[in-house]
């Protein structure tokens, strides 16, 4: 499990989000999620905004999974499509356009993990539509839940949209605290990560 840069293809991709502005999930929060992956024995993987193919590329070569990368911006999936190919991961990641609260579900299957780095505001209804599509024993992982430290300090922050985004995310981490059905817990790992097992 390397994370150097030097793997050209993965330094190329890290460089085309830099210079298009797309985020990508940080390096430690990757490499947790990678052993999570492994010590849980995962097989499947369903990410919710694939952005560029990043995550996806990562974890089918790191932890062995097959990924299922629904991402609805199309120019995003284009430069997605094209870094997997490169990658020779055509028959590890399915790639699909489209806007993941307007899939069907039941199409995909069941998962071991499911990992959110979508739209913020929409984390919630993500959770309420795709939670039958995790096994038992699976679990959730969201990320960017501190936000900068902004939901941790909201004061700091000047913008109103700003303001209302954190508010969102704040109230995403109260609800996802208190499911039932899950055993949730936040790390202060890159810009925060919630790691939610499925325990029935």
């Amino acid at each position: 499990m390397n994370h150097d840069n030097t793997d050209p293809l993965i330094e190329a991709i890290r460089e085309k989000a830099a210079k298009q502005n797309v985020p990508i999930i940080k390096t430690e929060t990757l490499a947790f999620i990678e052993q999570l992956a492994l010590i849980a024995r995962a097989k499947r993987v369903l990410e919710i905004g694939g952005a560029i193919g990043y995550f996806a590329i990562q974890m089918a070569r790191s932890a062995n999974v097959e990924v299922t990368s629904i991402e609805i911006d199309p120019g995003l999936a284009k430069l997605a499509r094209e870094n997997i190919s490169e990658a020779g991961l055509k028959s590890a990641i399915e790639l699909i356009t489209a806007d993941a609260l307007e899939v069907d579900p039941a199409a995909l299957g069941t998962y071991d993990i499911i990992f959110v780095d979508g739209a913020k505001g929409k984390y919630r209804s993500c959770f309420l539509k795709f939670k039958h599509s995790l096994k038992q024993g699976g679990f959730f992982v969201f990320d960017n839940l501190l936000f900068r430290g902004q939901v941790a300090h909201p004061e700091t922050i000047l913008s109103r949209n700003r303001r209302q985004l954190v508010n969102k995310i704040k109230g995403f981490n109260e609800f996802i605290m208190n499911q039932e059905d899950f055993l949730t817990r936040i790390y202060p790992l890159g810009d925060g990560v919630a790691v939610a097992i499925k325990t029935r």
